[in-house]
């Protein structure tokens, strides 16, 4: 028995609670976009301040040198290293904060021995700075931190090493996948280098292998994987010659879409810059 004193709904009123869920879901879902892309840049600004902390206050002074990238072939500059071949060059600076140095000739020993020989340009020298002296409190303690648990082992040659990742990895690793279905590997290879964290310095006047401390950084390309202006001035991975500087990241993040070669802004977009021999985060998405 049908009772008219309770009427169902009509097809108008099911459509427009319909709607009205559907667009507090979307609500809901671009919100928990934002916080979860807030996170990244808090986890991210967070270990960027443990790459500073192990470099200043344990790499650096028992070393007395910064662990860094690369040139613009994304390996120490070979001439700062002429001995070295291509493929001994590093790739990745934060690789050296998670090595452990048995002394024993292990490969991880002797990767650490060709990157400290392109700053001395002595082997000997180089391979003295790996033994620990007790007395004058200098040479090799590391580990100085532990690989991130979201870094995926690399190889380097026939060797594997241990990075750290940023929290957008995996992100990383999928887009770089996809685009080498599409045949593109220089893409592939560029979003795989914004899955780590990278370390770059300043050089002198003359661009000689001469870091200079107070330019040092640690730097993320973000959630989008790719350099925005934190590394090259330019975006055209094709031809990424002109690095950036530390005066151009220190300039604000404003940019003017009437003016955009107006040298008072530098944009970096997405990407985050933290000095690592200076206070806090010096660049940031927002900023």
């Amino acid at each position: 028995m049908i009772n008219d004193n309770c009427p169902g709904f009509t097809i108008l009123e099911l459509v427009v609670v319909l709607v009205c869920i559907c667009f507090f879901a979307m609500m809901i879902a671009s919100r928990l976009g934002t916080i979860s892309e807030g996170a990244g840049v808090t986890t991210a600004h967070e270990e960027m301040n443990n790459i500073k902390k192990a470099i200043n206050d344990m790499f650096y002074p028992d070393l007395g040198v910064i662990p860094e990238d690369a040139g613009e072939d994304g390996k120490l500059a070979s001439d700062a290293c002429p001995a070295c071949s291509k493929d001994d060059r590093p790739w990745y600076a934060t690789r050296y904060l998670c090595l452990q140095n048995d002394g024993k000739g292990n490969p991880q020993y002797e990767d650490m021995l060709t990157f400290l020989t392109a700053y001395t340009g002595n082997k000997d020298m180089a391979r003295g700075m790996l033994a620990w002296d007790r007395y004058k409190q200098k040479g090799w303690r590391g580990p100085y931190m532990e690989q991130d648990a979201m870094a995926r082992l690399e190889p380097a040659g026939e060797y594997y090493f241990p990075f750290v990742a940023t929290p957008w990895a995996e992100k990383c690793e999928k887009l770089a996948l996809e685009a080498e279905e599409s045949g593109d590997d220089q893409e592939a290879e560029t979003l795989r280098r914004g899955k780590y964290y990278l370390i770059v310095v300043d050089r002198d006047e003359d661009n000689n292998y001469n870091p200079i401390k107070n330019t040092a950084r640690v730097v993320c390309f973000g959630a989008d994987c790719e350099d925005d202006g934190s590394y090259y001035k330019d975006y055209d991975t094709n031809n990424p010659t002109i690095r950036a500087t530390a005066n151009d990241l220190r300039k604000p993040d404003i940019y003017d879409s009437n003016n955009p070669d107006n040298p008072d802004y530098y944009n970096t977009r997405d990407d985050i810059v933290v000095f690592i021999f200076g206070g806090g985060v010096m660049r940031k998405p927002g900023d």
